[in-house]
């Protein structure tokens, strides 16, 4: 038996006070507003989870967007790879956020993590942002 959630998120756009709420600029800044927008570009996170008797975790990261995947055999190699730069482990983010997930709610079993973004890295949408939230939803 598996579980599978899909959880998805929106991307913004910036209208007024853009990177203005960014540490530390806001705190020189000060007294400004930041004004967003939801556009219909979503960041969605599929995750599936099949339980183990095992009491460990096998866990699979896989990027639509960067057309890549990592597998990892427990919840310290995954803790490992946290070590590496963005450019090493371009899943770097996406790891962490699961390895934050796992270490305070163990739920033993094999874990497959896909993401997709319709923003374009760098595109200054929030894609990232929006990426983490749709996997804590999920």
């Amino acid at each position: 038996m598996s579980v599978v959630v899909t959880e998805s998120a929106a991307c913004r756009v910036d209208l007024a006070g853009g990177t203005a709420d960014l540490w530390p600029l806001y705190l020189y800044l000060g007294g400004l507003e930041l004004v967003n927008m939801a556009i219909d570009v979503k960041a969605t996170v599929e995750i599936e989870w099949k339980p183990s008797t095992q009491k460990k975790h096998s866990i699979e990261l896989h990027s639509k967007d960067f057309n890549r995947s990592i597998k990892f055999k427990s919840l310290d190699a995954l803790n490992s790879s946290l070590l590496l730069n963005t450019q090493q482990n371009p899943l770097r983010w996406v790891a962490r956020l699961t390895h934050h997930y796992l270490k305070e709610r163990p739920s033993f079993g094999h874990w497959k993590i896909s993401t997709e973004s319709g923003a374009p890295p760098g595109s200054g949408l929030g894609g990232s942002s929006v990426l983490g939230v749709a996997l804590s939803r999920a």
